[in-house]
């Protein structure tokens, strides 16, 4: 009969742990950051700027006119 309950109070333990992981949670970020990437060629540039929108900082390391090499 104890091993019997103790069976039973382990499922329960486990199954409250399980279904206490899995719920949604309601809490929303404090701060949501924007993800930083700096390219080095425009054309990388444009297509992160592109892709990244209003999500991501996007910034080019060569100054405007310079040859890459």
């Amino acid at each position: 009969m104890k091993v019997k309950q103790v069976i039973a109070l382990c499922i329960i333990i486990i199954l409250v742990g399980f279904f206490t992981a899995c719920s949604k949670g309601t809490q929303e970020p404090s701060g949501i950051k924007k993800l930083k990437v700096t390219t080095t060629l425009f054309p990388v540039y444009d297509m992160a700027k592109k892709i990244g929108m209003d999500k991501a900082d996007i910034s080019l390391l060569l100054p405007p006119g310079v040859e890459a090499h």
